[in-house]
């Protein structure tokens, strides 16, 4: 059996979670900052709330709560539907594209496809600008099959 000492810190704030118990409708765990809210939706078991929790998939959230440290994450938006991106800021990681060419746009920083696909504002040096679909939500990514699983 599980307990609440495998639980890890909560994927947004890095606080400590704890479990919540409604009388009626089953065990939760929820981060115990108070501002943060992320929790599990209500479970049957705490086995069931624990795994829920450690494995991160808690539904779509705004893209503005999405991290922006370059870790890839499924985002969705009304103009694309779903696709994997990450975080990208020209000032730490360089340009996007060629910085070589004279041409080659400034994105400065936005969301950015696992196939360099761009969902984000990017200005040509000329002054012309084009506007990427924009992300409106986000979700982790759902951690790999374990070997030998079905």
């Amino acid at each position: 059996m599980l307990d609440k000492y495998e639980l890890k810190p909560c994927p947004f704030c890095g606080s400590e979670p704890r479990f919540w118990e409604g009388e009626y409708c089953g065990i939760s765990v929820v981060c115990s900052n108070d501002e943060c809210a992320a929790d599990t939706r209500t479970s049957f078991s705490r086995d069931e709330a624990i795994k829920r929790w450690n494995r991160r998939a808690f539904g779509w959230q705004p893209i503005e709560t999405a991290p922006k440290d370059g870790s890839y994450i499924l985002a969705w938006g009304p103009d694309f539907g779903c696709s994997i991106v990450r975080w990208f800021d020209e000032r730490k990681s360089g340009p996007v594209y060629g910085a070589d060419s004279i041409n080659a746009p400034s994105m400065q920083s936005g969301w950015i496809g696992d196939n360099e696909e761009v969902f984000s504002t990017i200005e040509f040096p000329d002054g012309s600008v084009i506007k990427g679909a924009q992300p409106t939500h986000w979700m982790p990514l759902p951690e790999p099959p374990e070997v030998g699983e079905k």
